[in-house]
């Protein structure tokens, strides 16, 4: 039986191993559980909020196989971020880990989840407590699947049109946003990644086909580096990966020598990771210590590729490839059709998947001609139903005639690639990780010595992106440091979103104004690089590894 999921979490742990059929009686034995023991029904919520484990995929596929709609949530939220997606989203159920359990079992305990009627708790409980949360249902998930081992997921009519995931993006303002997806557009998307792997097939020298390293029967395999919350994990590496027959190497954490050794012992076909990852992992010191021959391909999306990705991919003999996607249209929207492809037009993302539109449309929504820029508007089946709750959202995202506003800053080619130049949306992607600016400075707001605040995204070769913070501390008011400020953020904000760059402006004077009195973030971040913004800077660079 060929394997589906393998996870270890350190090289001396033996590792996890399920097969597609083993994966699927653990799955429908826990759509029973859930229905039949918890009282589920068909459209509930069922979230995942944990660490990159078996389980993760497992829970996904018990819910969705029994009508239920998953919630893949944000891991590295907070007890107030958790707080708001499982009500936001009426989540009855919650698959957790013991490090969530920290922040979700207080939450049950003093009646803030009204809607949760169970969580069940998976590994990592050794350092918590599971004396009970209150009206919810504490379940060990060992004793879980245990009491669902053998049994059968009732049959449950489920159709195209039915939602199927609630996935949380950040946007421009606070909170972020549900995105509610069907399973006719899960599956779409995952399709139009199919026409590009047949692409690159047929696109592939007969020479490239014949010698795959000296391994010519290998199961197809992929390194699942980034969270699977993220639709790059989700879509790209998890559910694709049920189409391809292909193994899913699972990883605790990112770590580039873990991964090149997971990819020696696994034998490793594809990486796909957020660029970051492919550099660190492709240009570690001790790469050649390891047999990296069975990896053909390494791709990724979600930030920025560095320039040197393409040539560093080469160099090491392996395939690369680019693509574009948001959780609206499903990840999988825009790739690179080839290796040579990639190489050949590095800073652009690709293509649009056969059934996919894109167009450039400028202020007055007028469609601009090859080269010109403008923001990047996609049509397709792919595309989400609607966000959750929030109707006017909606209406304002999607036109009449199925136009998504994607709020990127781009432009096509004479042949159709598309290049991603800007943001029109108040949003920083840190390593593939997107964070809402006025969240950001609703914290620092939040701060008695703060007068003013302006957050933006600073580049980063490792990261894309970092936040960075423009303030004007209030006049006659005790001063403070960069770390305090920072400190300070930590415990209001996830700590991806705490800015590591803090920039003081004089008491008393103002962030500079454009003419409609807003604040030019674009020119702030310039004058900062440029060395002309009459600042200081709070926080010394970070170290890096």
């Amino acid at each position: 039986m060929q394997d589906f999921i393998v996870y270890q979490e350190s090289c001396t742990d033996v590792s996890e191993r399920f097969s597609y059929r083993e994966a699927l009686a653990v799955a429908s034995g826990l759509g029973a559980f859930l229905i039949e023991d918890i009282g589920v029904g068909k459209g509930d919520r069922v979230a995942q909020i944990s660490r990159n484990y078996p389980e993760w995929m497992l829970s996904f596929m018990a819910a969705t196989m029994v009508g239920c709609v998953a919630v893949p949530t944000n891991s590295l939220w907070n007890m107030p971020e958790l707080e708001y997606g499982m009500n936001d989203s009426g989540t009855v159920v919650a698959f957790i880990d013991g490090e969530r359990a920290e922040r979700i079992l207080p939450l049950c305990r003093e009646g803030r989840l009204p809607k949760m009627k169970a969580v069940i708790v998976g590994r990592d409980q050794k350092h918590i407590g599971l004396e009970g949360g209150g009206a919810v249902k504490v379940l060990k998930l060992n004793e879980v699947m245990l009491a669902s081992k053998g049994r059968t997921a009732p049959q449950v009519s489920v159709f195209p049109e039915d939602n199927a995931t609630i996935m949380y993006t950040s946007g421009t303002t606070g909170h972020p946003k549900g995105v509610v997806s069907t399973h006719r557009a899960i599956t779409q998307a995952l399709i139009g990644a199919l026409f590009y792997g047949m692409c690159a097939h047929l696109l592939t020298p007969k020479r490239e086909k014949k010698s795959s390293g000296g391994h010519p029967r290998l199961q197809e395999s992929i390194l699942c580096p980034v969270p699977l919350f993220h639709a790059t994990g989700s879509h790209s590496i998890f559910l694709l990966s049920f189409i391809l027959g292909r193994k899913v190497v699972l990883m605790h954490k990112w770590n580039p020598v873990e991964a090149l050794r997971l990819v020696e012992c696994e034998k490793v076909t594809s990486f796909v990771g957020v660029p970051t990852m492919s550099m660190e992992m492709l240009t570690h010191p001790e790469y050649s210590k390891f047999d990296t021959s069975t990896l053909k391909s390494v791709g990724g999306g979600g930030a920025a590729p560095p320039k040197k990705l393409s040539e560093q991919t080469v160099k090491q003999g392996k395939k690369a490839g680019q693509g574009w996607g948001l959780t609206e249209s499903n990840a999988l929207t825009v790739n690179t059709s080839s290796s040579e492809d990639y190489a050949a037009n590095p800073s652009s993302c690709g293509r649009a998947a056969v059934h996919i539109d894109i167009k450039i449309v400028d202020d007055s929504n007028s469609e601009l001609p090859p080269g010109g820029v403008g923001e990047v508007l996609i049509r397709g089946p792919t595309m989400l139903k609607e966000y959750w709750n929030k109707p006017e959202a909606t209406a304002k995202a999607i036109s009449v005639d199925g136009w998504f506003r994607t709020g990127d800053i781009g432009k096509l080619d004479p042949d159709g690639a598309l290049y991603i130049l800007d943001r029109a949306k108040d949003l920083i992607i840190r390593g593939g990780e997107n964070i809402s600016c006025a969240e950001v400075e609703t914290a620092l707001y939040e701060h008695p010595s703060v007068q003013e605040a302006a957050v933006f995204g600073m580049p980063d070769e490792r990261l894309g992106e970092v936040v960075a913070a423009a303030i004007v501390p209030r006049d006659g008011l005790p001063s403070f440091s960069g770390p305090d400020l920072a400190a300070f953020c930590s415990e209001r904000l996830a700590r991806f979103k705490v800015p590591t760059e803090i920039y003081a402006w004089p008491a008393g004077q103002q962030l500079p104004r454009g003419a409609t009195g807003k604040t030019p973030k674009r020119e702030i971040r310039q004058q900062i690089q440029d060395g002309t913004a009459p600042c200081i800077r709070l926080l010394p660079p970070p170290a890096r590894m």
